[in-house]
């Protein structure tokens, strides 16, 4: 029986947020990528043979419809290229070209350099084998089954897997799809209202600058919660001219309520893991998030 869990917290979770939104800016400005399609190229590179949209679909945790539209823009890019089944023509195979190995190479050195410098830095790299096949066990557990055309990938030597874009992902979109069912808002309206909980109050620019989050983000994040009455701003008892934000009673109590379920989330979602794996994983959290805040990188919105 495992007696060790997962700590879902707000720092967790802008960790999860940040990784997708960090790597999501940076595929699209320097390779004119996005998130799904580097996952997608990166996935094909261990292959040696081609593979069908069902079997890359079922791997990467996504829908048939929005691999297909994705093969299709990266075959018109040069990325992939198709072939056709032996036995159903009308079944398509999709491999890797030479420039598109060459392209996830570069997409993947230059992100990989860019999440080791910005959450990384404080933590020993010989150390991450660990958590890197822990991350491989939770999304073969969260996939449900095998994709026998994956069975003989080859892993590159590299920080991070596929695994690791996989599970930021699907957690951050588990995480948004609970939001709204739970709170009806989004996910950054409740990262600022769990934050201002925790808090018990702030200013706009505080809470901006923790969740590392723009401006404009911020303001539509505080008329979302003010006209749901989760969030009051007031005059600041040091200094009158300056209002404060902080959390009414119902805010406190959906605020409450979502936190468990998102920890519940959390829970299901590293099942996989040992004792000693949820141990230091628990603790790499908690380490990539102070790294990523001593950095300070500019919000991206």
């Amino acid at each position: 029986m495992k007696n060790e869990r997962i700590l879902f917290s707000r720092q967790m979770l802008s960790v999860m947020v940040d990784h997708v939104r960090i790597t999501t800016a940076a595929l699209k400005e320097n390779f004119g990528l996005s998130y799904n399609d580097f996952a997608l190229l990166y996935t094909l590179q261990g292959i040696d043979r081609p593979v069908d949209t069902q079997s890359i679909a079922r791997y990467l945790l996504l829908q048939q419809k929005t691999v297909s539209l994705a093969l299709r823009r990266l075959e018109d890019k040069g990325s992939v290229m198709r072939s056709r089944g032996f036995d159903d023509r009308r079944e398509s195979f999709f491999c890797l070209t030479h420039g598109g190995v060459q392209q996830v190479n570069d997409a993947y050195r230059f992100v990989e350099k860019l999440l080791v410098e910005t959450f990384l830095e404080t933590i020993d790299s010989d150390l991450f084998e660990e958590p890197k096949q822990a991350m491989k066990e939770n999304v073969v557990m969260l996939r449900g089954f095998n994709v026998p055309a994956f069975d003989n990938r080859q892993n590159r030597k590299a920080l991070f897997d596929v695994e690791h874009f996989l599970f930021w992902r699907y957690f951050t979109e588990r995480a948004s799809e609970i939001v709204q069912r739970e709170g009806a808002m989004t996910l950054t309206d409740y990262r600022v209202l769990v934050s201002l909980c925790e808090l018990g109050k702030a200013t706009s620019g505080d809470l901006a600058d923790l969740l590392n989050i723009s401006k404009a983000s911020m303001s539509q994040a505080k008329m979302n919660l003010y006209e749901r009455g989760l969030m009051i701003e007031l005059p600041d008892d040091d200094d009158g001219r300056r209002g404060v934000l902080r959390p009414t009673r119902e805010g406190q109590i959906k605020a409450g309520h979502v936190f468990f379920e998102l920890t519940q989330m959390t829970q299901r979602s590293h099942l996989a893991l040992s004792d000693e794996a949820v141990i230091l994983i628990n603790e790499y959290y908690l380490k990539m998030y102070s790294t990523f805040h001593k950095r300070r990188i500019e919000p991206q919105g």
